[in-house]
């Protein structure tokens, strides 16, 4: 991996690796101690540097490798790289007395930013199947909305994009939706998910059919993984 300090000041970034598990909504949230069931890869997993201080504009690579211990059963393992912007040591450690009024006082709050990637180390026979059930078509504040759960299941996280087509009559099908890179990650056997139409103009998602399919990226085939047809008043 490549990290570039793309903020106008040396910046350091702390690197660790952390297991997080998807919810049923989508989310991401952390666990301090896995199961079984969630298949860590910390264990096997190296990396280096641990730490970096990058100038401004200036990218340096973080090596990983994978070791897997002898006898590893068939399966998909995961664990999530962090990479946290440290604060320079000077900030955020001073609590002063306001200026005009010393009963009262002023704190600093310092962000601290981070980005968490999922690490997946895949070994020995590996397959999933993937079905969207469900479906419905909601009102929102917004907009329309697509309502449906992605499933899955098998020995290995779906990875894919989502497409919503809209066809009337003999006429062409058009692109009402399009949202990439959604993931139902193991052990999950689903995935809650609202997706909003966002169709062209002049174009009104009624009297017709919204076809929603689960396809994967473009750049594994863009094959449809799975694919589900709703009528439309």
């Amino acid at each position: 991996m490549t990290l570039s300090n793309q903020t106008p000041a040396a910046t350091s970034y702390r690197i660790k690796l952390v297991n997080q598990r998807m919810t049923e909504g989508g989310g991401i949230e952390q666990i301090k101690s896995p199961a079984p069931t969630d298949m860590a890869a910390d264990t096997m997993i190296r990396y280096a540097p641990h730490q970096i201080v990058l100038q401004p504009g200036v990218s340096q690579t973080v090596r990983l490798s994978v070791r897997a211990p002898e006898g590893l059963a068939d399966g998909e393992y995961r664990s999530h790289m962090v990479f946290e912007a440290v604060p320079p040591a000077d900030l955020g450690q001073n609590v002063e007395a306001g200026a005009k009024d010393k009963s009262q006082i002023s704190i600093r709050l310092i962000p601290v930013y981070s980005i968490s990637i999922p690490v997946i180390v895949r070994h020995g026979n590996l397959t999933f199947t993937s079905a969207i059930e469900n479906l419905s078509l909601a009102s929102a504040a917004t907009g329309p909305e697509l309502h449906f759960n992605l499933t899955r299941a098998g020995n290995r996280s779906s990875y894919g994009d989502l497409v919503a087509m809209f066809s009337r009559g003999g006429a062409k099908p058009v692109e009402v939706a399009h949202v990439s890179g959604i993931a139902v990650y193991t052990p999950n056997a689903l995935r809650k998910v609202s997706l909003r139409l966002n169709p062209p103009k002049g174009v009104t998602v009624s009297g017709g059919t919204l076809s929603l399919s689960y396809r994967a990226p473009q750049a594994d085939g863009g094959q449809i993984i799975a694919v589900k047809d709703i009528a439309v008043p």
